[in-house]
């Protein structure tokens, strides 16, 4: 709730939408068009400034739902050096991460369900996120798939000095092969 006016444009457009409708129903009655000039101009600079604050001011949660898509690209490109990058350090993930990069080959994956719970209170702040992976998967060793898989995951994350990064998951076959 902290960053609603930073995160969602709607509110912007609906405010929009309000200053442009009262500056036609006030010209209706007055019948002046700087009036109505004026409150098409009110319209274009709050749908502009909320342009700018929803796409331009980086908040945590983007930072994180941008994490997360870095991380996902790095690992369907096949990179460990590029996913270790959004991995903390000696955590438990990072050692899965090279296992599971070693032993497979994801060619397809994308998510859905995101929810994140981010905890401002921690030293480092923390998140939570949960969420549903759906991806196919080929074994690099013995060339077998690709397997399409359903994965819900439960990942935490901390902010670091390089921005967010991995550092607990757990991970449950939702489903398994699909």
């Amino acid at each position: 709730m902290r960053n609603f006016l930073l995160e969602n444009f709607w509110i912007w457009l609906v405010l929009a939408f309000f200053i442009a409708v009262i500056g036609f129903i006030v010209f209706t009655h007055k019948r002046d068009l700087r009036l109505l000039g004026g409150s098409v101009l009110g319209s274009v600079l709050v749908l502009a400034l909320g342009a700018v604050l929803v796409w331009g001011v980086p908040t945590d949660r983007k930072l994180i739902v941008r994490s997360l898509d870095e991380t996902i690209a790095a690992v369907k490109d096949d990179k460990i050096n590029d996913v270790l990058v959004h991995v903390a350090q000696g955590s438990p993930v990072e050692r899965i991460a090279r296992a599971g990069m070693i032993a497979f080959r994801v060619e397809k994956a994308s998510y859905s369900d995101l929810k994140i719970t981010i905890d401002r209170m921690t030293a480092p702040p923390t998140a939570k996120l949960t969420f549903t992976a759906f991806a196919q998967v080929r074994g690099k060793l013995t060339g077998e798939g690709p397997f399409p898989t359903r994965i819900k995951f439960n990942v935490e994350m901390e902010r670091s000095p390089s921005g967010w990064v991995i550092s607990h998951c757990t991970f449950d076959p939702h489903g398994g092969l699909l």
